[in-house]
């Protein structure tokens, strides 16, 4: 049988999280759990090499993937780390020129003829969701048969590219096996959360669901679609007990785009943590409009603690813009309820926005000072390839159409008129400061510490966030590149 390794390209936390790294986190690579898991289940010795949490270099990622002398590898990416990527593939292939090299993640999934037209390295590209994919291509790859009509994939033929239709989405996601945890050096310990997002130790996120049918015109959703597809409340529960049970995970952070999407599943989901009386909290992403004192009641009684809101922007136009669909006011009574019900808010908010304005700008300033938030997280406008955005960015900006750069925690590569790149940081940087510099939030933190350490871990996060606020803007990291990566 074939041996089947899935790799992260090698990016530290500093060219992750830029001046902030120190509050930076690593996560568990959720969709090379699932292709593991699934690869193992059809008989293939798999590994997943993690190489940012095992603090791997090129030289040393390349080094441990050929001891263990793959026929396949997988390397994930999304925008920012795919030129990483591609130079981890373009070591390996220097190494094993054999070896086939199978791309997947969002930037290649939204960009397949051009960026394996850029890039030799990569044979094969996976579109979208992987793991039925792998379960129809793996076999004819390992017997040297033809793949040319799998669906969702983009693959080499006579010089050229061809893009496959896509494949239909996984409707029953019950179907997909747990989760290969075990496949991943340390886990959970090796992997650094970050302090202020949870609530006990050990902590890990998850993935419950998938697609959203939302249409935010900053989001890409080529690879998981616009239907909610979702595991069962007795899956989540199989899952649920795996971790605790097994790996001890007292905290999970659901990651789902929309984790209330179903109401029945939720209430189903909520009874049975509640019944199973574990010693378990939990926080999760939610759209405003889709809770209700109900729902949170439910949600705080199964352990619920803390939920994201994807807020964007405290201006009606700029929410409008954006295809939010919900309000100011709806977007401060979600906050509120999830307030009186006991569970903690974080805002997500976007800077720079099309349309955004100095005045749009203090609008957002004046929400999140006049809610009850008790986090906030605040990313640069970042017009992904496959979102709606990316075609006309320009036409509302200066968009800086570098990869490499397109880190929103990092870079303002999306300037809109009127506004300047100091605008957009100076923003970031007085709306953190004032955010957080006060003494609700700062005795909201101090109700949380549930260890020495967990206080040890939020004092360095409250010091990396100071060296932030207080540092001159400077150039953001640059991953150190091969000679086929342009920049």
């Amino acid at each position: 049988m074939m041996k089947i390794a899935f790799m992260t390209p090698p990016i530290t936390r500093h060219e992750r999280y830029g001046a902030l790294a120190a509050a930076g986190s690593y996560s568990p690579p959720l969709a090379l759990c699932s292709l593991a898991a699934v690869t193992r289940k059809m008989g293939y010795e798999t590994m997943i090499l993690d190489t940012p949490v095992l603090g791997l270099d090129y030289e040393e990622a390349v080094k441990k993937v050929m001891e263990f002398s793959p026929q396949i590898i997988g390397i994930t990416s999304v925008t920012a780390t795919f030129l990483s990527a591609m130079e981890l593939a373009r070591q390996i292939k220097e190494k094993n020129k054999d070896v086939l090299i199978v791309a997947g993640g969002v930037h290649i999934s939204a960009l397949p003829e051009e960026s394996m037209e850029q890039f030799p390295q990569v044979d094969i590209a996976a579109l979208g969701e992987g793991e039925e994919t792998v379960m129809e291509l793996f076999p004819i790859l390992e017997k040297g048969g033809d793949f040319t009509q799998v669906g969702g994939i983009a693959y080499r033929h006579n010089g050229s590219v061809k893009v496959n239709p896509d494949r239909p989405f996984i409707s029953n996601l019950d179907n997909l096996p747990l989760p290969a945890w075990d496949l991943l050096p340390g886990f959970p310990y090796a992997y650094n959360v970050q302090a202020q997002s949870v609530a006990n130790f050990p902590s890990t996120s998850v993935c419950s669901s998938r697609g959203c049918p939302s249409k935010c015109t900053f989001c890409d959703r080529r690879v998981f679609g616009a239907q909610f597809r979702y595991h069962s409340a007795d899956y989540v529960m199989n899952l649920v007990n795996d971790l605790y049970y097994k790996y001890g995970i007292r905290d999970i952070q659901f990651e789902d785009d929309y984790f209330t999407a179903n109401r029945k599943r939720l209430f189903d989901i909520c009874a049975a943590l509640k019944a199973a009386k574990l010693d378990l909290t939990w926080s999760c992403q939610a759209k405003v409009r889709s809770v209700n004192p109900e729902v949170l009641q439910a949600m705080k009684e199964a352990g619920c603690w803390s939920i994201l809101y994807g807020v964007e922007s405290g201006n009606q136009k700029i929410l409008d813009l954006m295809l939010k669909q919900n309000s100011v006011k709806d977007i401060h009574r979600a906050i509120e309820l999830s307030y009186e019900a006991g569970i903690h808010s974080k805002g997500l908010f976007i800077v720079g926005n099309v349309g955004e304005t100095k005045e749009t700008l203090e609008d957002t300033r004046r929400f999140i000072l006049s809610s009850k938030l008790d986090d906030i997280s605040l990313h640069y406008m970042t017009p992904f390839p496959g979102s709606p955005v990316y075609a006309d960015a320009e036409k509302y900006g200066t968009y800086e159409k570098n990869w490499n750069k397109m880190n929103f925690f990092v870079n303002p590569v999306f300037i809109p008129h009127g506004l300047t790149e100091k605008d957009l940081i100076d923003f970031s940087k007085s709306m953190y400061r004032q955010f957080y510099f006060r003494p609700r939030i700062i005795k909201g933190y101090l109700k949380r510490v549930k260890s020495f350490s967990h206080f040890l871990y939020l004092v360095k996060a409250a010091f990396a966030l100071l060296r932030f606020v207080v540092q001159k803007a400077t150039p953001s990291p640059t991953v150190k590149l091969g000679k086929e990566c342009p920049t």
